[in-house]
């Protein structure tokens, strides 16, 4: 499987060559993330990654409502602090490459996790 951000982000034809063979294969699946349909019946993870290509009106609902899944749906707290980690990630990357009002918002959505962490960590090593 490969997962792309959009059609665009194929390898050129002069970049192709070398990955050629590979991409001719059955037993490659291209997936391109901004073509995925997400409903609430798709798989956590998979709506997870799909963040990445989220446009930026419906960023700060969808992952507000990952973290909240994660909060509920997971019992183990590594597990948990993991999506988590990664939720946060992906929003930080949200936050710097997407300067605007929502900013503020996506900030307090990042500390919000953070200090869901810290409250984690504090009951584990406590």
């Amino acid at each position: 499987m490969i997962i792309f951000k959009s059609r665009s982000f194929e390898p050129t034809d002069r970049n192709r060559e070398s990955v050629q063979h590979f991409l001719d294969t059955p037993l490659i699946k291209r997936i391109y993330l901004n073509e995925l349909k997400v409903s609430e019946t798709t798989p956590l993870g998979v709506q997870i990654v799909q963040l990445v290509v989220e446009k930026k009106k419906q960023f700060l609902e969808r992952a507000t409502l990952l973290i909240n899944q994660v909060r509920q749906q997971f019992t183990n707290e590594n597990d948990r602090l993991q999506l988590l980690n990664l939720l946060v990630s992906i929003s930080s990357g949200m936050l710097r490459k997407q300067p605007s009002a929502i900013s503020y918002q996506l900030f307090f959505l990042v500390l919000n996790v953070n200090l869901i962490f810290k409250t984690i960590l504090y009951k584990h090593f406590s």
